[in-house]
């Protein structure tokens, strides 16, 4: 992969992939947020890898543009009219509710949700503090924390035009979380072996718990 021509493919290929992407769902804007936010400390040693990351990326939006002007209007209408009058959340809740509910489900009640997504949270910052004092971090580290967080936060501001709350706006960052719990776990129990039981305990029950609910309470 190597090769001029090869390279050429892959980057034609993730354009394609971004591209379609956007075109299913707005928010896919978000994730090219959080790539940049990774890249931009790069630009000093990978400077040409960097300026053809945001060229592409400034490609595929001029390209998504034509259908924003032409059904955003219609759009912020139909989700205006199901949103009403709704009071929005402030930031800190929007940010705790979408956080659990990519990591816990949005079946189980919101008390308990907090309290396990708070669990994930600490399981998520202790790892992270392990690889940045034992210097073992990656950009891949940095990645994932950015995928998982921005298509939360970002969408804050949209979400004050139109209160509307869904647990699946936030669909785009759950694989990044899942990748984040296992890289957390991965560096936790390299520190402690024993960590592995509490930490899959936490997986099978909370799922166990969330799939329960969805099946059997959950209105």
């Amino acid at each position: 992969w190597n090769s001029r021509n090869d390279k050429r493919t892959l980057w034609i290929g993730y354009a394609g992939v971004m591209l379609l992407a956007l075109y299913t769902l707005y928010h896919t804007a978000f994730l090219f947020l959080a790539k940049g936010l990774v890249l931009l400390p790069l630009f000093k040693t990978r400077r040409a890898f960097v300026v053809r990351w945001f060229a592409v990326s400034f490609g595929i939006g001029a390209t998504f543009l034509p259908w924003l002007f032409f059904r955003y209007a219609s759009a912020f209408t139909g989700i205006k009219d199901v949103a009403g009058d709704t009071t929005p959340m402030d930031l800190v809740t929007f940010a705790a509710r979408g956080f659990a509910a990519i990591s816990v489900g949005t079946t189980i009640p919101l008390s308990n949700a907090f309290q396990l997504a708070g669990v994930y949270a600490l399981l998520i910052a202790l790892a992270l503090v392990i690889a940045l004092v034992t210097r073992t971090a990656k950009i891949y580290d940095a990645l994932l924390l950015w995928l998982t967080v921005v298509p939360i936060v970002a969408y804050y501001p949209l979400y004050l035009a139109l209160p509307l709350y869904r647990g699946r706006l936030f669909a785009l960052a759950c694989i990044p979380l899942i990748m984040l719990i296992a890289r957390s776990t991965a560096i936790i129990t390299q520190r402690a072996r024993l960590a592995i039981i509490p930490i899959g305990l936490l997986l099978v029950g909370t799922s166990a718990y969330s799939i329960n609910n969805y099946y059997f309470n959950y209105n």
